[in-house]
């Protein structure tokens, strides 16, 4: 709380994705408009920036991409404009790896969802017990779920109940065969810098995996790697303090710089 008063972060904002619960909206898009999952949610979060621009409530903003969250960002800046909506300033990546699929070239991705037959058995866990797979995702994304507050772990639990079980298989199966190799290398604008931050534990993604994207960004962009040795997948709920210095720091230093010098 005391960093955050002393910092240029002014207001947070927490997207409830579709489908995760507590949005009112239609879970499955239309496939004929939105055939890939992923593009519908980087539409809902243009929409959600748009609502912001006309209320004149994001004169500048850091965009943070917390796994799968990342991976919408990418989708954003994909599809749209950087200069229709310069106000976002930097961007924050947490444990994702730009591919989650094995490919002759590429076996840095996801630890547990390399390849189709991975992913059918995720889809067929979701549909025949969404509580295994909620109970099961702290084991999966803590270092050491015991040593926290069990009834921290059951509000996990419980939030992950929230999502739709058909939906999150639909999301996986788009996320998960979807490279932004390509778009990290040669597409991502200069004038965004990046903050990435891996797990050293992460049994969802390899170190390497996640530090590839800073590789592909290179010195076109300004990025930094920041590895938290001793947490997991979810970084933020282990060292939430350390996460939250390393995030505001890095808004401090870069809302404040004039865009085009970046």
């Amino acid at each position: 709380e005391n960093l955050l008063r002393k910092s240029k972060v002014k207001k947070i904002y927490v997207m409830d994705l579709r489908g995760h619960g507590r949005s009112v909206c239609e879970v499955i898009p239309d496939r004929e408009n939105f055939p890939d999952m992923m593009v519908r949610l980087a539409v809902d979060l243009q929409e959600f920036l748009v609502s912001l621009d006309e209320k004149s409530e994001a004169p500048r903003m850091c965009v943070v991409g917390s796994s799968m969250g990342a991976a919408i960002l990418w989708n954003y800046f994909d599809m749209f404009s950087y200069r229709n909506y310069p106000f976002i300033t930097s961007a924050v990546f947490v444990d994702q790896a730009p591919l989650q699929y094995e490919k002759e070239d590429w076996q840095l991705g996801s630890k547990g969802m390399r390849n189709p037959s991975d992913l059918a058995n995720l889809k067929h866990l979701l549909k025949s017990d969404m509580k295994e797979f909620a109970a099961g995702n702290a084991k999966c994304c803590l270092v050491s779920p015991g040593t926290l507050d069990q009834e921290y772990i059951e509000q996990i639990t419980k939030e992950t109940l929230r999502c739709d079980p058909h939906f999150l298989g639909e999301l996986m199966a788009d996320h998960t065969r979807l490279d932004w190799r390509p778009l990290l290398e040669r597409k991502w604008p200069p004038a965004v810098p990046v903050l990435n931050l891996a797990g050293g534990k992460s049994d969802i993604f390899p170190v390497d995996g996640v530090r590839e994207i800073n590789r592909l960004l290179g010195d076109r962009v300004y990025n930094r790697l920041e590895v938290f040795e001793d947490c997991s997948h979810w970084l933020y709920i282990e060292r939430p303090n350390k996460f939250m210095h390393s995030v505001v720091n890095f808004i401090d230093m870069h809302n404040c710089m004039e865009l085009e010098k970046l």
